[in-house]
């Protein structure tokens, strides 16, 4: 195993938006060619954005956190397509769009997290998700091959892109359209956004919505608005958000989930599936 790539040791608190974890190791690469060379060395690696759905165990994770900081921040405009480099936050892409009146991804000003993760979770808000208006997605494998994959030749279904979780995601194109009235439509998604939703220490929606049912009404339903579990607390603003109310772990975090499944189920006799990942 080729271990000549160098990492740096870092609190996962400090990789989350949540504020949880313990201590991992990081690669940073700063070219294509050090990305190559670490993904070829065979280490488990797991590739990760802004941290904004992810759950990082407090001890002993075994294996190290890619971060593509230094690499795949462009946003190139080809009308009518605009091709995203994977670590490019979502609202840095929405802001593009609205100073270029251009129409299509004005949900993700709403979605926490880089174009990477997106892509990968094929995350949405607003009836819209990545998938709609992707064109093709570059990726590397675990032979540090670069390749492009078309929207047909992947399967994407509902918080799903089925590729092998391998793969490291690099460039994203997207079809976009003219629209003059793309800052009206952003800013209505915002101000519902901000009545709904908690804004700060949390991981998104926690549960996917099962077919014809919203996650947040079942926890609802089964008494879990505002359950806690040491600093981790389902959300009274929006019971399908886990907060960290000050001091919370990611062990507390993994004992609400599966609390509020077994409640659930208990109640509904439905198994809800986790949205958010955990390493």
């Amino acid at each position: 195993m080729d271990l000549s790539y160098k990492t740096t040791k870092e609190m996962g608190s400090n990789l989350t938006w949540i504020r949880t974890g313990g201590e991992v190791e990081v690669f940073r690469p700063d070219s294509i060619l050090e990305l190559k060379s670490f993904v070829k060395s065979g280490v488990d690696y797991f590739p990760l954005g802004m941290g904004s759905n992810t759950i990082i165990k407090d001890t002993n994770l075994d294996k190290v956190i890619l971060k593509l900081d230094n690499l795949y921040k462009e946003i190139e405009l080809e009308y009518p397509y605009i091709i995203v480099g994977s670590g490019v936050p979502n609202f840095t892409v929405s802001r593009f769009c609205i100073q270029n009146f251009l129409g299509g991804l004005e949900f993700l000003h709403t979605i926490p997290g880089s174009i990477g993760g997106g892509v990968f979770m094929n995350a949405g808000a607003y009836g819209s998700c990545f998938s709609d208006n992707l064109e093709w997605v570059e990726v590397m494998d675990i032979f540090g091959s670069v390749s492009k994959l078309y929207k047909k030749e992947i399967k994407f279904s509902y918080r799903k892109c089925h590729v092998p979780k391998t793969f490291i995601f690099l460039r994203a194109c997207f079809k976009v359209f003219k629209d003059e009235k793309i800052k009206e439509k952003v800013d209505g998604y915002v101000v519902s956004r901000n009545l709904t939703q908690p804004r700060f220490l949390t991981l998104g929606s926690t549960f996917k919505n099962p077919e014809g049912k919203k996650a947040w009404e079942l926890i609802d339903q089964a008494g879990c608005r505002g359950f806690a579990i040491g600093g981790a607390k389902m959300s009274e603003k929006h019971c399908n958000f886990i907060v960290n109310t000050g001091g919370a772990t990611s062990g507390d975090i993994v004992k609400l989930i599966n609390s509020v499944q077994s409640f659930v189920f208990s109640k509904t006799g439905i198994l809800l599936d986790r949205e958010i990942v955990l390493l």
